[in-house]
């Protein structure tokens, strides 16, 4: 018996054109002509996918700028299981995070924070939430969280 394949085709792995858009309220990047990707997953089960573009985000939805200045970050965003807030040198007396969804329902809050606190988003489905950070009732900042 004889068998025989005959294979032809054409790969592309390089970007035939794309860019950046800048303004005001931020950028977009964006890629046209990708046409191969491989995805990768880890033991976690957190994934990335070489050839395509990571969505990455960290967005301060508020901050107040009357003589407030604080210095937080918050990752990573997007999460899956473990949301980390860093209050870096700030100090975290009196401050308590509040976790809401995006219904603006109260999830979860935080009284007592330390200068790394973490959230467990595990618990969480999949969706969009605004964390909080107030000090003495008043709102200093609030982030927009992605849970994948």
């Amino acid at each position: 018996m004889f068998i025989s394949f005959y294979v032809s085709g054409q790969t592309t792995t390089g970007v035939t054109a794309g860019g950046e858009i800048a303004g005001s309220d931020g950028s977009v990047s964006y890629s046209v002509g990708q046409v191969f990707y491989l995805l990768i997953n880890d033991t976690d089960a957190n994934s990335v996918t070489a050839g395509v573009q990571q969505a990455f985000e960290i967005s301060e939805v508020s901050a107040l700028t009357d003589n407030i200045l604080m210095t937080v970050s918050v990752y990573p965003n997007p999460s899956r299981h473990l949301l980390n807030v860093n209050f870096g040198d700030e100090q975290t007396r009196n401050l308590q995070l509040q976790l809401f969804d995006s219904y603006g329902k109260l999830l979860r809050q935080k009284q007592e924070v330390s200068k790394i606190t973490t959230i467990d988003m595990r618990v969480y489905a999949r969706g969009v939430y605004f964390l909080r950070i107030v000090k003495n009732n008043q709102v200093l900042k609030t982030f927009k969280i992605i849970k994948y």
